[in-house]
């Protein structure tokens, strides 16, 4: 089940942002900040075209919306990783957003994150792009 991030869910979520092997996927792979952690995750709160969810507590969520579609950030707890939650968090997600107007959901995923790319195209993602940063895109009917 998908629940809203809150603001009581911000030290975990930055706990894992800062995990080496998060870090090592993430487009900036600084460490963050305490208080850096705390105004993005306040910001992403406060921003109605950006939500962040968490699949049974194990897994964040984070969508940007623009128009019609939305791009996607996943991160899986570092303890329960393997265990394929990014996937079904993936296929909860689809089924939630299909009940937006979203219609097109889009990752983008650097191409050395195999896990990732695994993880998108069991969800039934696409890739549509490949380079350094490889695209998917999943089409919601």
């Amino acid at each position: 089940m998908l629940i809203n991030a809150e603001l009581k869910d911000m030290n975990k979520i930055i706990k894992w942002r800062n995990d080496p092997v998060t870090r090592s996927t993430c487009n900036n792979t600084d460490k963050i900040s305490y208080s850096e952690g705390k105004m993005w995750f306040r910001n992403i709160l406060r921003n109605s075209n950006r939500h962040m969810f968490l699949y049974k507590e194990k897994v964040v969520l984070d969508i940007s919306i623009e128009s019609d579609k939305a791009e996607i950030g996943i991160n899986v707890s570092p303890s329960y990783r393997g265990k394929g939650l990014g996937t079904k968090s993936l296929i909860e997600l689809q089924q939630f957003v299909s009940t937006l107007k979203i219609k097109k959901l889009i990752a983008y995923i650097k191409s050395e994150n195999i896990v990732s790319i695994k993880c998108f195209l069991k969800a039934g993602f696409k890739e549509v792009e490949n380079g350094d940063i490889k695209k998917f895109l999943y089409i919601i009917d």
